[in-house]
C-alpha cells in the first residue's frame, strides 16, 4: 500500500477563484444580520436551541412551493445559493447578532465613561 502526502504541494491561484464566493458569502451574511436583527425576540425567545433558531431564520428568508417566504429579496439576490451555505451563513448571522446584544448589554452595565468605545474593521470585508 502506498500513502501519498500533500503536505508540500501548494495550490495555486486558489484565493482567486474563491474571491467571488467570499464576496457572495459576505453580502449575504450582511443581509441575514439584519433579518435576524429585526427578528432578534423572537429568535431569542426559541430556547430549544440553535438549529430551531436557525431553521426560524431560514422560513423567513426562503420559500417553497408551500410557503412564501417574508424576506423574498434573499431568494431573489441569492437565487443559487446553496443550502448547506445558507445555513452555516444563517448560524453565522445569528451569532454576530447574538455576541453584539450581549456585548452591548454588558457595555450599558458598565460604568461608560471608563471604557472607551471603538469600531473594528476587518479589510477582509471591503
Amino acid at each position: 500500500m502506498d500513502i501519498t502526502s500533500s503536505y508540500q504541494v501548494r495550490i495555486v491561484n486558489c484565493s482567486v477563484n474563491l474571491i467571488d464566493t467570499v464576496r457572495i458569502y459576505q453580502e449575504a451574511l450582511s443581509y441575514l444580520i439584519g433579518v435576524v436583527s429585526e427578528n432578534w425576540d423572537a429568535v431569542k425567545s426559541i430556547t430549544t436551541g440553535a438549529l430551531e433558531q436557525q431553521r426560524y431564520i431560514e422560513k423567513l428568508v426562503h420559500g417553497n412551493k408551500n410557503r412564501e417566504a417574508k424576506y423574498q429579496e434573499f431568494d431573489k439576490m441569492f437565487h443559487k445559493y446553496p443550502s448547506y451555505l445558507r445555513r452555516a451563513t444563517i448560524t453565522a448571522a445569528i451569532g454576530a447578532v447574538s455576541s453584539y446584544r450581549s456585548n452591548l448589554a454588558n457595555w450599558e452595565n458598565t460604568d461608560k465613561h471608563t471604557l472607551h468605545l471603538c469600531f473594528m474593521w476587518r479589510q477582509s470585508f471591503a
